[in-house]
C-alpha cells in the first residue's frame, strides 16, 4: 500500500511540475488559455493512463493509487493557483 501511495504522489508531482512549467512559459502570451486548458486535458489523460496501467499491468492497489493521485493533484492545483496570483 505504501508503494501505491508513493506512485500516486510521484505521478501527481511530475504532472504538476510539467503543468507549472508550461503555464509559466505561456503566462504573457496570447495563447495562455490554450496552454491552461491543455494542462487540464493532460491531467485527465494522465489519470486515465494511470488507472489503466495500474489495473492491468501491476499488482498495486488501484483505489489507493488513484485516490492519492487525485488528492495530491487537487493540492497541487491550489499551489498552482497561488503561484499564478503572485506572478
Amino acid at each position: 500500500m505504501k508503494l501505491s501511495i508513493g506512485i500516486g504522489l510521484l505521478i501527481a508531482a511530475v504532472q504538476a511540475a510539467i503543468s507549472i512549467a508550461a503555464i509559466r512559459w505561456a503566462w504573457k502570451r496570447p495563447f495562455f488559455y490554450w496552454v491552461w486548458g491543455g494542462s487540464m486535458i493532460f491531467r485527465a489523460v494522465v489519470f486515465a493512463a494511470t488507472a489503466i496501467v495500474v489495473y492491468r499491468f501491476t499488482n498495486l492497489n488501484v483505489a489507493v493509487t488513484l485516490v492519492t493521485l487525485v488528492t495530491a493533484t487537487m493540492g497541487f492545483l491550489v499551489i498552482e493557483h497561488g503561484l499564478s496570483r503572485t506572478s
